[in-house]
């Protein structure tokens, strides 16, 4: 890496400062009537790798496009800084988009797609050559710079790809799908180099996406939206600890979710009687505030269930019996349906530690469950 790349790597550090950087405010955008986004207000951070993440149709993907610009709000307030975009055409505003088909051209060589939006603004010879050998350092692609889309890998793709967006050093990358054309293994590969590049470039970058994985592994802070609207902003370990609604929950990871009502409190713990077992549950949340009497759902995460085979003992406060149902072996991690006594569903996972396991679990094997008070969460049915 020479100085000067070593220079303009430092300065996009320098460039993470943390200061607000886009603020959407009371953002709204319909077609016909169906309402895409409503009354939306955001902020999102100078230097943060920022996800939009939820379920097809629940407006992520038309919140991008109205800070590309393809889009106009029908009401609200959109800034970059002290800028206001509303109305600003896609070409005047300090960002760029990188597609989810990454939108090559097939008859340009790699250093001719990234070097296209530079000529498109007139730079000089001397520094498109600059940009583009930066980029291609940064994306480990100096090996293929004279092949053609065609000639190079998925992965391959969408580095070119990546690298023509950053060209332009815009203040925001926006990314739509940018993995989605990619095999497993190499999704989880390119999402640390996603995550590297931006840590060392400092750039701002927004993921649109509807896998949870993907967000989870590279966002700094993530948006869950549903309806239209952000039902949760959070770090992915808030989201997944601490999820705000039952829509949370259930779209963030795996969790078992039973409904229930408090009782009363026991030691600082909740007292909740759920249709898993006749005696009440300790529930330990300290979440939003709750009365006894109210109705909840109690969620918990499959990983924090422990398991044993029978004979079943009432140990514990949160102990039910109940019988494996099915198996599914994920290499990592071993995954258990159980059928509670109670006739309630349980899903179960355990890691595999260990190449091999003496007499595991199987199918058709009665098997005592718990989870301690703390493992709960307790969220507003």
């Amino acid at each position: 890496m020479n100085a000067e790349h070593q220079q303009f790597l430092a300065a996009g550090q320098r460039r993470a400062s943390g200061a607000p950087l886009i603020r959407l405010e009371n953002v709204s955008k319909r077609f016909g009537k169906v309402v895409a986004v409503d009354n939306l207000t955001l902020t999102i951070f100078e230097g943060e790798f920022f996800a939009l993440l939820g379920p097809s149709g629940c407006g992520k993907s038309t919140l991008m496009r109205l800070l590309a610009g393809f889009e106009l709000p029908d009401a609200g307030r959109i800034f970059l800084g002290d800028a206001d975009l509303t109305g600003v055409p896609p070409h005047r505003r300090p960002l760029n988009m990188m597609f989810q088909s990454y939108a090559l051209f097939p008859h340009m060589t790699v250093a001719r797609n990234i070097a296209y939006g530079l000529r498109q603004e007139r730079l000089g010879r001397g520094e498109i050559a600059f940009r583009v050998q930066r980029m291609l350092q940064l994306v480990q692609l100096e090996a293929v710079v004279d092949r053609r889309p065609d000639q190079l890998s998925g992965g391959q793709r969408q580095r070119a790809a990546l690298a023509r967006a950053l060209a332009k050093e815009p203040r925001v990358l926006l990314l739509d799908e940018p993995l989605a054309a990619l095999d497993k293994k190499l999704r989880g590969e390119t999402q640390h180099e996603l995550k590297e590049i931006q840590a060392r470039l400092g750039t701002t970058f927004l993921i649109v996406t509807h896998d949870q994985g993907e967000a989870m592994s590279m966002a700094d802070r993530i948006a869950i939206m549903d309806g239209g609207r952000i039902v949760q902003v959070a770090a992915p370990k808030e989201l997944y600890e601490h999820p705000r609604t039952r829509f949370v929950a259930e779209f963030v990871g795996d969790i078992n979710i039973v409904e229930g009502k408090l009782i009363g409190k026991e030691a600082g713990d909740w007292r909740v009687q759920t249709g898993w077992r006749d005696m009440p549950m300790l529930i330990r949340d300290e979440g939003e505030p709750l009365q006894a009497g109210e109705s909840v759902a109690v969620a918990v995460r499959p990983e924090t269930v422990t398991m044993h085979r029978e004979p079943f003992k009432a140990e514990g406060p949160n102990a039910v019996a109940g019988q494996v149902q099915d198996v599914g072996f994920l290499g990592d991690l071993t995954l258990y349906r159980l059928r509670l006594d109670s006739g309630a569903v349980l899903r179960v996972s355990r890691p595999n530690a260990t190449r091999t396991v003496e007499a595991p679990i199987g199918q058709g094997d009665r098997v005592t469950v718990s989870f301690a008070a703390n493992a709960g969460i307790l969220l507003r049915s």
